[in-house]
């Protein structure tokens, strides 16, 4: 209604218009009475220009009175109040940014429909330290907190995420999101099983395809624009704790996430979180209160993290969490930042151990710090094992720089666990120590070769994490016909994690990864990504007999892996 309305208005204003003009170039009747005169010889030439002249003052100021008319009459109809619109007239367009919406025509309702499809494939070498000891399935005992790997070397290939992204605004103010994940939770699909010795004799072929058919990621409703609060969310969401974590893994450099972020940040928790931004955005909040998801129990009693796809939270595993983030350097709209953050979580846990392991449940707070090679085919090289505690304290300061197409990010994570207890029988891990200790950092440098740069979003949308990295554009898609190479970005990380603590029962191994990447951007929806990773873990024995352990490896071993993702992101 509105628009025809204005359309309605425009025509006014131009018949009008038209119509003064008109009248302004028509002769008047006190023109064509002097051209008679003249003619007649009624008057002299300078009379009659006299007389003219003052006609065509009288003309100017009847059509300057006729223009001062119609300005009045099209500003009082656009004072007019427009009359009340629906909210149900939807239109579709595209955004480069993030895809396709739907939005009303006054724009309180607004639908994004976005996805991602991620397929990977992978080939890891392992040395014949490393093989060895993942075939010594002997040296793995579930009573002492762990199983042995799975996979330590082959080629295999998955769909990694297969996900629906529907999120948007209501009314203005209510933001959601819900995340749906059809990919299978499988490590692997294929594999070669090597001989101990590392040699390609006798190789054998499995397949250890599992998991759920649909899991859920973000899954929240929230209400923004709150005066000194900010935003309010509830549901499932990432804890606000390590930049690198709650970067969307379509945007993260490299295919996985760092070592020390796999094994130590939370995954998504049921919860309610706060955040805001202050000083043009310029320094940011979040805090949260949060539920540890139930965990299901695998056939041997071993707790399973599939806290994605579950919704019953348990008060014997709940945690607060906090980040503080600031911006001290922010140019060219991020082409040039410092980024320079905090997180801080306090996971509150209890000790109790379940009678029956087996009856489909174990006490939710069940601890496990453990990380795949920065490849999610893969098992394990280091793992804590399964423990239980009364508390966790984990600190991550983070620090990330932008300068054009060269960028640099780094964290620090420590975690400290009190009232360490064996997981089945309650009985402590050491006679000398009850409390723990673990850490692990990285640090990663990238450079676009096409002179791109790191996006970054100071603010928080229903799609995107407050203070996070995001979506690259090419200076020019991939296009053969009009020489368009896309973007390309070349990546190094060296990360280490390290989960021994030999005082309190800890023999789980430490690990040093060095990764280097190259990316591909074809377009801002289509990537290609390639890593290398050589892994290193360093020798690790199986304590006395109530530690917690993670095989024998008598000599450090190095696992080399190569994976590529192919990804389309919407």
């Amino acid at each position: 209604m509105l628009k025809a309305l204005t359309v309605t208005v425009l025509l006014c204003a131009f018949t009008v218009f038209m119509g003064g003009w008109a009248f302004a170039q028509e002769k008047s009747v006190a023109e064509k009475i002097l051209d008679i005169m003249l003619k007649n010889h009624e008057i002299s030439q300078e009379q009659y220009n006299d007389l003219l002249n003052q006609a065509k003052a009288e003309q100017m100021a009847a059509a300057q009175k006729i223009a001062e008319a119609q300005k009045a009459a099209v500003a009082k109809i656009a004072a007019l109040p427009p009359a009340e619109r629906q909210p149900t007239d939807f239109r579709a367009w595209f955004n480069k940014s993030d895809g396709l919406h739907f939005t009303t025509e006054d724009k309180a309702f607004d639908l994004h429909v976005g996805g991602r499809i991620q397929f990977d494939i992978a080939d890891a070498e392992p040395d014949r330290n490393v093989a060895a000891w993942g075939a010594n399935t002997s040296a793995f005992k579930s009573s002492h907190g762990s199983s042995a790997p799975v996979a330590v070397g082959g080629y295999g290939d998955q769909l990694r995420r297969v996900r629906l992204d529907i999120d948007g605004t209501l009314w203005n103010n209510i933001e959601f999101i819900i995340q749906p994940d059809f990919a299978p939770s499988y490590k692997i699909t294929t594999g070669l099983a090597r001989s101990t010795n590392g040699s390609t004799a006798n190789l054998a072929l499995y397949d250890i395809t599992t998991g759920a058919a649909v899991t859920f990621a973000d899954v929240w409703v929230g209400v923004k624009d709150i005066p000194y609060i900010g935003r309010i969310k509830v549901g499932q969401m990432y804890e606000p704790i390590s930049i690198e974590q709650m970067t969307s893994d379509n945007w993260n450099t490299f295919m996985e996430k760092a070592l020390p972020v796999n094994a130590f940040i939370p995954g998504r928790m049921a919860g309610i979180e706060t955040q805001n931004t202050i000083c043009n955005d310029r320094i940011g909040w979040m805090v949260g209160y949060y539920f540890q998801q139930q965990v299901a129990v695998s056939s041997n009693g071993v707790p399973l993290d599939t806290t994605g796809d579950l919704f019953s939270p348990h008060l014997d595993a709940t945690q607060v969490a906090t980040r503080l983030v600031a911006l001290p350097w922010y140019e060219n709209n991020g082409e040039h930042l410092i980024h320079l953050g905090i997180g801080y979580t306090h996971e509150f846990r209890s000790d109790i151990v379940s009678t029956s392991s087996g009856a489909g449940f174990i006490n939710p707070g069940t601890l496990d710090f453990k990380s795949s090679p920065e490849a999610n085919l893969y098992s394990p090289l280091v793992d804590s094992g399964y423990f239980l505690a009364r508390s966790v304290d984990i600190i991550d300061p983070e620090f990330a720089m932008v300068f054009g197409p060269f960028s640099m990010q780094a964290e620090y994570i420590y975690a400290m666990v009190h009232d360490v207890e064996n997981y089945q029988t309650g009985a402590p891990l050491s006679k000398t120590q009850s409390n723990a200790s673990f850490y692990g950092w990285y640090a990663q440098a990238s450079y676009f070769l096409t002179g791109e740069h790191r996006n970054y979003a100071k603010t928080a949308s229903p799609a995107t994490y407050q203070e996070t990295f995001g979506r690259v554009y090419p200076n020019h898609n991939f296009d053969p016909r009009a020489c368009g190479l896309g973007a390309w970005e070349l990546a190094f990380r060296i990360s280490q994690l390290d989960v021994n603590d030999f005082n309190a029962g800890f023999f789980g191994g430490m690990e040093t990864d060095i990764t280097a990447g190259l990316n591909w951007y074809l377009n801002p929806n289509v990537m290609v990504k390639m890593n290398f990773v050589h892994a290193m873990v360093d020798a690790h024995s199986q304590g006395n007999s109530t530690a917690n352990y993670y095989g024998l490896m008598p000599t450090s071993g190095t696992d080399n892996i190569f994976e590529t993702r192919f990804q389309i992101a919407f």
